[in-house]
């Protein structure tokens, strides 16, 4: 079920992204970046600790937005 946007406010969290500016719409440049992000996971054996997230650096929305697209970690 898909639900509206929400800002959650939480504690310090490590995580593995990658950053890009995008433009308005930008669902199509996630997936590709999900995707790079997860296989680099993969790729040096860590497991995200929880599903993908968006993190905005910019909320110009009349400009690009820089966004981070990728996982929280926990690091041993």
């Amino acid at each position: 079920m898909i639900t509206e946007p929400k800002i959650d406010c939480r504690k310090k969290q490590h995580y593995v992204a990658v950053q890009m500016a995008v433009s308005i719409p930008f669902g199509k440049s996630l997936q590709p970046a999900r995707d790079e992000t997860y296989d680099w996971l993969k790729g040096n054996d860590i497991k995200p600790s929880g599903p993908a997230i968006i993190r905005c650096l910019t909320t110009d929305i009349s400009k690009k937005l820089d966004i981070d697209m990728g996982f929280a970690v926990h690091l041993k």
